[in-house]
C-alpha cells in the first residue's frame, strides 16, 4: 500500500489530476497509521501531540502535499518570462488564430466531410466548425495518431507521403508560423512543413485555391 501511495503521490507531481489517484491509493496506508496512533495516544505527552500527528496522516491523503511540493520543484514559468518571450507567446497565439480563422471561415465550408491531415493545435477547430474529420488532435490517449502526424510534418516528403496514405486524408493543412509548424520546422529543416514552408510542394500535393493565404495553406492529396 506504501509503495503504491508513494508512486501515485510521485505522479501526482507531474499530473494534477492524478492526485485524485494518489488519494485513493493513500486512503488505506492513512487509515492503518490513524489506527496506530489512536492505539497509543495514551503515550503522547501532551496528549495534543496525539491530534496533530492525526492531523498530519490526514493531510497525506490529500492533495495538498503533492501542489506544494510541486510549486516548489516546478516553479512557475511566468515569473521567469521576459518581455520578448511574452511578445513572441502573444505572436504564435495570434498566428493560431489567424488560422483557425480560416478554417472556421474559410475553404472548408465546400469539402465537407473529407479527412483532413491537420496539425494537431487545429484539429479542434476543425472537427467544431466543419463537417469533416482529422487525423488526431492534442489528446493523448490517440498517442499513435498523433505520432503519425508528427512524423509526417518532419518527415521528408517521399516518406511523408508513405505515412499519409495510410490514412484516408484527401486534404492536407499547414499554418503558417504558429508554434506548432515551427517546431516541426525546427526539428526537420528537410521535413514536409519546412518544404511547403519554403514552396517545395511535392507532386503528390496539389494546392488547393480556395485556402492560400499566409497563416493557411490547404492542399489536395492527389492518390
Amino acid at each position: 500500500i506504501a509503495i503504491a501511495a508513494l508512486f501515485a503521490w510521485g505522479l501526482g507531481l507531474l499530473v494534477l489530476r492524478a492526485g485524485g489517484v494518489a488519494q485513493i491509493y493513500a486512503l488505506p496506508g492513512v487509515a492503518m497509521l490513524i489506527a496506530w496512533l489512536m492505539a497509543r495516544r495514551e503515550r503522547f505527552r501532551p496528549r495534543i501531540l496525539c491530534s496533530v500527528s492525526i492531523a498530519m496522516a490526514l493531510l497525506l491523503a490529500t492533495a495538498i502535499p503533492p501542489l506544494v511540493v510541486g510549486a516548489w520543484i516546478f516553479p512557475d514559468d511566468r515569473k521567469a518570462t521576459t518581455p520578448a518571450m511574452a511578445q513572441n507567446a502573444r505572436g504564435a497565439s495570434s498566428r493560431l488564430k489567424d488560422c483557425v480563422s480560416n478554417v472556421a471561415h474559410g475553404a472548408f465550408g465546400g469539402i465537407g466531410k473529407a479527412t483532413t491531415f491537420a496539425p494537431l493545435d487545429v484539429g479542434p477547430a476543425l472537427l467544431y466548425g466543419t463537417d469533416g474529420s482529422i487525423i488526431a488532435s492534442g489528446y493523448h490517449r490517440n498517442s499513435a495518431a498523433i505520432a503519425k502526424v508528427i512524423r509526417a510534418y518532419t518527415s521528408r516528403a517521399d516518406d511523408a507521403r508513405a505515412i499519409i496514405m495510410t490514412t484516408p486524408a484527401l486534404y492536407l493543412l499547414t499554418c503558417g508560423e504558429t508554434k506548432e509548424m515551427g517546431n516541426y520546422k525546427r526539428r526537420a529543416p528537410d521535413g514536409l512543413a519546412s518544404a511547403l514552408e519554403r514552396g517545395d510542394v511535392p507532386d503528390w500535393l496539389e494546392p488547393d485555391a480556395r485556402l492560400q493565404t499566409p497563416s493557411a495553406r490547404l492542399y489536395r492529396v492527389r492518390r
